[in-house]
């Protein structure tokens, strides 16, 4: 149970900044109307994710929600973890 809430609030998390992105592309021209299909996608599907691995939860598949939950969950902890490496790391990176 714990592993499920772990992967729903990273995959919820990584919802959050894709929604960010999006509004912050809104306010600034570059979501237009030529790549807001693009987004639309983008964004579906990051629901769709997260609405079906809810979905699954509640019906007793714990083991295929865990799944869907973590295409979304497993790549935002490889950026995440990059990101810290990078910041961590104190290195030269230019």
């Amino acid at each position: 149970m714990t592993f499920y809430k772990v992967l729903l609030f990273s995959a919820i998390a990584l919802a959050g900044t894709v929604i960010y992105y999006f509004l912050i592309g809104l306010k600034d021209g570059s979501v237009s109307a030529r790549n807001i299909g693009l987004w639309i996608i983008i964004l579906a599907a990051v629901g769709v994710v997260i609405g079906g691995g809810i979905t699954l939860h509640y019906k007793g598949q714990d083991l295929w929600s865990k799944i869907i939950l973590g295409l979304l969950a497993v790549p935002a902890w490889l950026a995440l973890f990059y990101l810290l490496i990078i910041v961590f790391s104190g290195s030269r990176w230019n």
